[in-house]
């Protein structure tokens, strides 16, 4: 009996300890459907962890005890991981796969004996751990200052990757912008001798203005996206479920004056509010704006729909073939007066044209919502199509232009 007593001294667990059940395992307090990712973290991690989504929106608060595991079920989408332990990181999660992450197990011992202790017990001194420092602090503040300085680059272009350690890539940004600003000055002034104003120098001069203001344009807003991109500290990935799109498009075209040797330069801003009903199906309202003819006493809105299909979609790179129709509304000064001939005339004629065009439109994503928009367009008037400032192209008469813009998504 004496022996059986000391083998159960020294093999019994220590006084107070559960059996072993096996590791605990906490399932996702949501169902899971059929096309959700499943994470499973654990065992070997002990403490507090997390996981925000790619907003930043905190989805689910974990606290891991040892030898617990965690089954979560998450929609599909990127998200920041933040284990205990581990460092933080971003993984995208697809449909149907399955994430697993684990700590350091510890090495099984044996139980040590328990020895009864002599006399009344100690209490034991609360342990002294030092406070963990707010990581998550930090790294709001880091990224509050990092915005701060990507903010340089909308006043000055690559001022803002040059503050946040990318030196020659934001000076090349700078040099760029200069020679575009010096390109844009020197094609915006035709040559002081009307001699050398012939339509094939005058056509080259503006189309070189047209597409070096239009490249200025687009440097300067995407280098701005760009920082704001740098400063997140990810890669941009184009948003493919997107509601709502808002375009601001700038497009010029040429068409040869009434003279020989004159060459009209036809510009266009408009505003463009687009839907999408259906993955890659683009269609709504567009080409939203005004022409004032200034000294010619009119005035001129216009308005259109457009249609489209989305035919590549590569990460950051999409194309999309469109078209559709702009309506023109100009009211003018009426240049006839009442008399008795002509009999009595309204201060102002009314006229109206529409044009149809197709287009081929180029996005190209530096943020992850916001993209520089490229889009050549071949139309043809109905009606006369106005552009402001007198300048007007006849009905029938087919024309070429070429915009440049940005867009963003919701």
């Amino acid at each position: 009996m004496l022996a059986w007593a000391i083998v159960a001294a020294l093999f019994a667990p220590p006084e107070g300890a559960a059996p072993d059940a096996g590791p605990d395992l906490e399932e996702a307090r949501e169902p899971a459907s059929k096309g959700d990712a499943r994470l499973e973290l654990g065992p070997g991690l002990e403490g507090p962890g997390r996981i925000l989504d790619d907003s930043g929106e905190l989805r689910v608060q974990l606290e891991f005890e040892p030898g617990q595991t965690h089954r979560i079920a998450l929609p599909p989408g990127r998200y920041r991981l933040e284990l205990p332990g581990q460092e933080a990181e971003s993984l995208e999660l697809g449909a149907g796969e399955t994430e697993q992450r684990k700590g350091e197990l510890p090495t099984p011992s044996v139980p040590a004996p328990v020895v009864a202790p002599k006399g009344p017990p100690k209490e034991a001194a609360p342990s002294a751990r030092p406070p963990e420092p707010d990581a998550d602090a930090d790294e709001a503040y880091a990224q509050r200052n990092r915005r701060r300085k990507a903010a340089g680059s909308l006043l000055i272009p690559g001022l803002g990757q040059m503050l946040m350690g990318q030196g020659p890539k934001g000076a090349g940004i700078f040099v760029g912008t200069l020679g575009l600003v010096a390109a844009t000055a020197f094609a915006s002034r035709p040559p002081a001798d009307p001699s050398l104003r012939s339509p094939l120098r005058e056509g080259a001069r503006l189309g070189g203005f047209g597409i070096a203001s239009g490249a200025l344009m687009s440097l300067w807003a995407g280098q701005a996206m760009d920082a704001f991109t740098v400063a997140r500290g990810r890669p941009a990935k184009a948003i493919a479920n997107y509601r709502l799109r808002v375009e601001l498009n700038r497009s010029f075209s040429l068409r040869f004056g009434p003279r020989p040797e004159s060459v009209d330069y036809l510009r266009d801003w408009s505003l463009s509010i687009l839907g999408q009903p259906a993955r890659r199906v683009v269609v709504g309202a567009s080409d939203l704006g005004f022409h004032d003819d200034g000294a010619f006493g009119g005035l001129t809105l216009q308005a259109g729909i457009r249609a489209g299909y989305r035919v590549l979609e590569r990460d950051r790179l999409w194309l999309t073939t469109s078209g559709g129709v702009i309506g023109q509304l100009t009211v003018a000064d009426n240049p006839r007066e009442s008399s008795e001939e002509l009999g009595p005339q309204s201060p102002r004629r009314i006229g109206g044209s529409g044009t149809f065009y197709a287009q081929l439109e180029m996005q190209w994503f530096l943020a992850d919502r916001w993209s520089l928009n490229f889009t050549p367009r071949f139309w043809v008037p109905v009606g006369s199509r106005r552009f402001g400032r007198g300048y007007a192209v006849p009905t029938g008469s087919p024309s070429f232009e070429l915009g440049t813009g940005v867009g963003v998504q919701f």
